[in-house]
């Protein structure tokens, strides 16, 4: 069942920074997507039929590919700095080290325009072999992180990410010779666990320091040039940033997306996310949580028929799930207030 994306929304949040002077966002001018040489599969990863079958894409991992326009370059570095000169935030971990302000698709036309770009969104689509929209939570729709000052600071992590599909943009410009470049480990998540000794979940937080990972299944991929990224299945794939050598400047952009097939699981992270510092989060997950039951109640009304009551009872069972999540997250104030 594919699904209708959801607009952005019409308010944004108070609680949110807004660059006043930034660059208007033009894909003629600002976009320049080549198509990745390679595309490295599920299946190369080692997941097993069973697990594949639950995924909407059968793609891990793209090589990296040109995303951005030189032009393109500069105007994201721009908006980039602005932000991160007035949200020095990261994750409430004390762990953390980069610096991950959250709510830059509120705070910047120019980084919402780019994440929710048609073009940009038709491409993805395309290397995923599955129509993706742009993320039901603007908050992980959008997302510039920073290396800390110190280098020593950026040996950390480990993880796989609490969305579907990503791509990560190299904004600054890379430096072969001082690490920092994009690495991911070929194998599962169930590998991950059982050689590190830890819990699956502990492998889907923001610092995921892990133990030591065979060297022989760690790549390193390297961008030829600020503007180049990657895309990726980023719940599917183990990756971090290479540690720094010494201290430089390293950022990159992350806009995040959301598989329009509902036939699969929802694989929003919310036991993470709910711990990021973006304000409007939990009303974001609550909205998220609506349109995935308005969806499966969208195709009641229009798609079944009549004479089929058991696909009636299916999609009012998954809208019912759904409801019950979000209203599971609200407690029991929601609930009473309701009775």
């Amino acid at each position: 069942m594919i699904a209708k994306a959801i607009a952005f929304p019409n308010r944004i949040p108070e609680s949110y920074i807004r660059l006043v002077r930034e660059p208007e966002f033009v894909p003629a001018r600002h976009l320049a997507l080549e198509k990745p040489d390679r595309i490295i599969t599920l299946e190369e990863f080692g997941y097993d039929a069973e697990t594949r079958a639950r995924c909407p894409s059968q793609v891990a991992i793209s090589s990296a590919f040109r995303i951005l326009t030189d032009e393109g370059v500069a105007a994201l570095r721009e908006v980039g700095e602005q932000f991160r000169r007035q949200e020095q935030k990261t994750e409430g971990n004390p762990e953390a080290a980069y610096v991950k302000p959250r709510g830059s698709a509120y705070s910047s036309r120019f980084a919402r325009d780019l994440s929710q770009s048609p073009d940009l969104l038709a491409f993805v689509s395309e290397i995923a072999g599955t129509p993706l929209g742009p993320h039901t939570m603007p908050t992980l729709g959008a997302s510039f992180i920073y290396a800390p000052p110190q280098a020593e600071k950026t040996n950390q992590g480990w993880h796989m990410d609490s969305l579907g599909f990503d791509c990560v943009i190299m904004v600054s410009d890379p430096d072969d010779g001082n690490g920092g470049g994009f690495q991911y480990f070929q194998g599962t998540l169930e590998e991950v666990a059982r050689i590190c000794g830890v819990a699956e979940h502990e492998i889907r937080t923001s610092v995921g320091k892990l133990g030591s990972l065979p060297a022989e299944r760690i790549h390193t991929m390297t961008y030829r040039k600020a503007g180049y990224g990657a895309f990726m299945q980023g719940n599917m794939v183990l990756h971090r940033g290479e540690p720094l050598k010494r201290p430089a400047v390293r950022s990159v952009f992350v806009p995040g997306f959301i598989a329009l097939d509902l036939d699969h699981p929802d694989v929003t992270n919310w036991r993470e996310v709910r711990n990021w510092n973006s304000p409007s989060v939990k009303a974001e997950y609550l909205r998220h949580k609506a349109w995935r039951a308005a969806s499966f109640l969208e195709d009641l009304v229009e798609t079944q028929p009549f004479d089929d009551l058991d696909g009636y009872r299916a999609r009012l069972l998954q809208a019912q799930r759904e409801i019950e999540e979000a209203l599971a997250e609200l407690g029991t104030r929601a609930r009473a207030a309701a009775e």
